[in-house]
């Protein structure tokens, strides 16, 4: 493994670097945290991490992705389930990132690099957006993160065996977080094979697979059960691409700065013809070019050919990258004086991006929802929803709500999936005729109402609906479309005085 850029750091302000990056992470990540709904997958995480014997029944009957998440977030309850505790496991891995981070970037392009680098992850929007979701993205970025550095030190000629040790179970501890920490291993194996394809360093390969194949195989075994929980992802094109890299980089104008910061360090250290094909000082910047291209053209590649699995946030395995590659780039600028202009423009960027997110980006908002549902709810009021989990922050919200009023039930309509169509949007019809025998009003939850891949299951539920009640109010908010139905009183009789005089009157006439 090759040496780093030479560069002589100050310890002192070494670590004054890794502590600022660090706290200023924990401040951007734990800045309104729980100012934001929760969102329809994370009522996901909290329904599957609340109740010990039911998440076991989940992760080994059909929701066997995200697994390790789920079992910290199910000791992390502890602490209690606000927005705020749920997301804080989240933001936790994200400012774990910093520091691991800026440990790779060292060994890889030098301290220089590597002080950039851990601010500019620190301030990475993509990042910080997942620091503060109920979802095991962050854990996914921190563990092939630390993935990365064991693999980089493993391959140094003095490293000890326990490094490959520690890479197997960092890269086993990503793939239980999430399957796509298959890609990043996937790469480093690529890479290795590349560069040392005549003396592959197999023990140590084989002592890092004997902690992560196992896994990964129990892991595909249980996969099966749920060909539903991706049914929804769509064939990607170009755009999703260009898309995914303005979400990883911030924005647009920062992907431009990325693109050509990476594009600098990829040039300045090009080897020359005389040079090896892949000389020492090009390998650090071979594996961060590699770790940031092939996870998505491998998930492209797979998507386009046999089943969509191009998601953003999937692919946040490769934002590490991208930040490592671009800090290399900049840390390489021939004079100081154009590096901090950059390294300001790029946090400035950021920053702008960062207030997007906190204030003004839109969300489902289920607790407005909620709120609004138990303000106007009556007696004898049920709710109903109809896309599959939908029922999960809704219930989460009405449950906490603080008012003495009436509480509606929250029923799903959509079936669990299950064999041959693993359908998650089956009607569950039976639930749907009980409804007018049950309840005098109805409150209709459609979440996604019109991206739904099977309109006649809307039609189905809206023609029974208004053939039992009358639809009284409808009210949209963000990706919710809310529906109030009322059954009609029937006709009132006449009273015992109308009745008597209703003849008389008739005698007059004649």
């Amino acid at each position: 493994m090759p040496s780093p850029i030479k560069d002589t750091p100050d310890k002192r302000l070494e670590q004054f670097t890794v502590v600022g990056a660090t706290v200023l992470a924990a401040v951007l990540s734990f800045l309104l945290i729980g100012h934001k709904s929760l969102w329809l997958d994370e009522g996901s995480s909290l329904y599957f991490a609340q109740d010990w014997s039911h998440m076991w029944r989940e992760l080994l009957g059909s929701e066997s992705n995200m697994w390790l998440y789920y079992i910290l977030l199910h000791f992390w309850m502890r602490l209690g389930d606000s927005e705020a505790v749920l997301r804080s496991l989240s933001a936790v891995f994200a400012i774990a990132t910093v520091p691991v981070g800026y440990g790779l970037a060292r060994r890889l392009f030098g301290t220089r690099a590597a002080a950039i680098a851990a601010f500019l992850l620190a301030v990475n929007p993509f990042l910080i957006r997942y620091a503060q979701e109920a979802r095991g993205y962050s854990m996914l970025a921190f563990f092939v993160t630390l993935s990365s550095y064991c693999f980089i030190v493993a391959l140094d000629t003095n490293a000890s065996w326990r490094w490959w040790i520690a890479h197997g179970l960092c890269t086993g501890a990503a793939i239980a977080t999430h399957y796509f920490g298959v890609q990043v291993a996937l790469t480093q194996l690529l890479v290795l094979v590349a560069v040392h394809h005549r003396r592959l360093p197999w023990k140590g390969i084989l002592t890092s697979a004997a902690f992560t194949v196992p896994l990964l195989l129990a892991l595909v075994l249980l996969h099966r059960h749920e060909p539903a929980r991706i049914a929804w992802i769509a064939t990607p094109g170009l755009s999703d691409v260009l898309r995914l890299a303005r979400l990883a980089a911030g924005s647009r104008p920062l992907l431009l700065v990325y693109g050509v910061l990476c594009i600098w360090a990829l040039i300045l250290h090009r080897p020359s013809r005389a040079a090896e094909p892949l000389s020492p000082g090009l390998y650090p910047y071979l594996y961060a070019a590699a770790w940031l291209v092939l996870p998505t053209v491998m998930t492209f590649a797979f998507s386009r050919l046999v089943k969509p699995l191009f998601v953003d946030r999937y692919l946040i395995v490769s934002v590490p990258a991208l930040v490592l590659l671009g800090a290399a780039g900049l840390a390489q600028l021939p004079r100081r004086w154009m590096r901090l202009p950059v390294l300001v423009l790029m946090l400035y960027l950021s920053s702008r991006t960062l207030h997007w997110w906190y204030l003004q980006a839109e969300r489902e908002d289920w607790r407005e929802v909620a709120t609004f549902m138990q303000s106007e709810s009556e007696a004898g009021d049920g709710a109903v929803c109809y896309h599959f989990g939908t029922e999960r922050p809704l219930g989460y919200y009405l449950s906490r709500q603080q008012s003495t009023g009436y509480t509606p039930p929250v029923l799903g309509l959509a079936c669990e999936p299950a064999p041959p169509t693993w359908s998650a949007n089956e009607l569950n019809t039976e639930l749907l005729a009980q409804l007018p025998a049950t309840y005098r009003r109805v409150w209709l939850v459609l979440h996604h109402d019109l991206l739904i891949k099977d309109p006649p299951h809307r039609t189905i539920i809206l023609e029974m609906l208004d053939s039992n009640y009358e639809r009284v109010a409808e009210y949209r908010y963000p990706e919710i479309h809310v529906l109030l139905f009322e059954r009609p009183d029937p006709p009132s009789l006449p009273n015992a005085e109308e009745q008597l005089k209703q003849p008389t009157d008739t005698k007059e006439q004649l």
